[in-house]
């Protein structure tokens, strides 16, 4: 985590809501300039396959803010 502020590229941090990780997601976003965390509903680690349809929606309007 120590290299977030290195990172200068737009991020984006994809976690379960529920995920036992999700601190660290939340972490991630406060050390990595522009970077947003999408918390997506889980039971618990959100893996791709859980939501695929979402998981893609989050990329795409990620991907559609102005200066990614």
């Amino acid at each position: 985590m120590e290299n977030g502020p290195r990172i200068q590229a737009p991020t984006l941090l994809v976690y379960g809501d529920s995920s036992k990780l999700r601190p660290v997601g939340e972490e991630l976003e406060r050390r990595i300039p522009r970077s947003r965390l999408e918390l997506l509903p889980s039971e618990g680690m959100f893996t791709i396959d859980q939501g695929p349809e979402r998981w893609a929606s989050a990329v795409r309007d990620f991907l559609r803010e102005p200066g990614v």
